[in-house]
């Protein structure tokens, strides 16, 4: 049975949901911000203030590409003793990755999750999209402010591990959240075509993601 649940489960946001099996675990990834939150918030999250960190990760790594640093130092925690060394990384890491990635085109944030770094915190993925190649940088946000920064060599989808607790359920744990994530799927024709993220409240839908109650359903 379990070797029927490796296939993509699609959210209708666009995001999805790829499911593999590793012996007795279960591995999903999770690719696109709205699946990510699916899986890490399955109990729901505040998207107005994730969306304005990606807003505001993008706007001053936009400006810092440029050489322009005022944005970022307007929001940059202990900005006397960061701002000079965040600008030399920053400026030395776009020159020294010019000739892999050419001209940098488009930044966009890939993804935010809580940050596994810094406690009370999120870390969002910045993609500066280039002519050849992308370069990537991870910024960690506490309180409205910017509090760490960093590369990144790739981006890939978050990973997370379940053990069965049933044929179609499954149990794990996120060590980030401290939070226990239980998930299960429901098959119509043998192989299974909705797999549910349980939330707040039991729910059954099909086909479609749903927050009532504050469960995810996810299908293709």
């Amino acid at each position: 049975m379990r070797r029927r649940l490796r296939r993509s489960y699609t959210l209708p946001t666009g995001g999805s949901l790829i499911a593999t099996v590793d012996g007795n675990v279960l591995r999903v990834r999770a690719s696109g911000q709205d699946a990510v939150l699916a899986l890490v918030f399955p109990e729901g999250a505040d998207l107005n203030h994730l969306d304005r960190l990606n807003q505001i990760s993008v706007r001053v790594m936009e400006a810092a590409v440029k050489g322009d640093f005022g944005p970022l130092s307007e929001v940059l925690a202990e900005k006397e003793r960061r701002l000079d060394a965040v600008r030399e990384f920053v400026k030395t890491r776009v020159s020294e990755e010019k000739k892999r990635t050419g001209e940098l085109q488009k930044v966009e944030a890939f993804q935010t999750l809580p940050s596994a770094i810094q406690e009370h915190a999120f870390e969002i993925q910045v993609i500066l999209r280039g002519e050849r190649e992308n370069l990537v940088f991870r910024l960690v946000w506490r309180d409205g402010k910017n509090v760490g920064i960093g590369p990144l060599d790739i981006v890939t989808p978050v990973p997370y591990s379940f053990l069965p607790v049933s044929d179609t359920e499954f149990a794990g744990y996120d060590l980030v959240t401290a939070k226990q994530v239980n998930i299960g799927f429901t098959a119509k024709s043998g192989a299974p075509d909705v797999l549910t993220i349980y939330g707040r409240q039991n729910v059954r839908a099909v086909k479609r993601v749903s927050i009532l109650g504050g469960r995810h359903l996810i299908s293709t």
